[in-house]
């Protein structure tokens, strides 16, 4: 009998609202005057989630302005491996500056820059990963989850073009991805 311990209701509004709380806004062209990746506060968030599991685990630069965490569960067997790929980035909150990175929830329904594009998606993952992890058994295949950073140009595409010489994605055989960065990530893994 399979018993979810990391998959619920609870847990699922919890993860999201801290990370919508974490802004991690793309500065989209304009001006950063940070001294950090804008996805740093959630990369951090995301890998001290994993850290009890003891896990591998990867921070990789996408540019100066961006970064990304691959998590790595290793299956029983060697490969091919499944990717869950969301990208940890938003759109600038201007028109709800006040409010945007304080979640709140109505009805079953919870508001905050990034919920839908994409820390929704990529909560929905990290609990998966998690159930697996939770479960205490490795997964069949391999898993790897990846917080990417810069939706415009995830470490998963940069992977493909440019590190994909280095092997990065070497057995990757299938892909989830959040909102239509999952479309061009697939897109990218047929050129392979």
């Amino acid at each position: 009998e399979l018993s979810m311990k990391a998959i619920n209701l609870d847990n699922a509004r919890r993860l999201l609202a801290e990370l919508v709380a974490r802004p991690t806004v793309n500065p989209m062209g304009s001006p950063y005057d940070g001294d950090r990746p804008v996805e740093r506060p959630c990369v951090e968030f995301i890998a001290a989630l994993f850290a009890p599991y003891g896990v591998e685990m990867e921070r990789q630069a996408v540019s100066d302005l961006h970064e990304s965490l691959l998590v790595k569960v290793p299956g029983r067997h060697p490969g091919p491996i499944t990717l869950l790929e969301s990208h940890v980035d938003t759109v600038p909150a201007d028109d709800w500056l006040e409010s945007a990175f304080e979640p709140r929830v109505a009805g079953d329904v919870m508001y905050g820059r990034g919920t839908c594009d994409d820390k929704g998606p990529l909560a929905a993952m990290i609990l998966a990963v998690q159930e697996l992890l939770e479960n205490g058994k490795l997964p069949p295949l391999p898993v790897w989850l990846l917080a990417a950073g810069d939706e415009e140009c995830s470490l998963l595409l940069h992977a493909v073009g440019e590190r994909h010489r280095d092997g990065a994605l070497d057995g990757v055989d299938a892909m989830a991805g959040g909102d239509q960065a999952a479309g061009a990530a697939r897109d990218a893994l047929a050129l392979i």
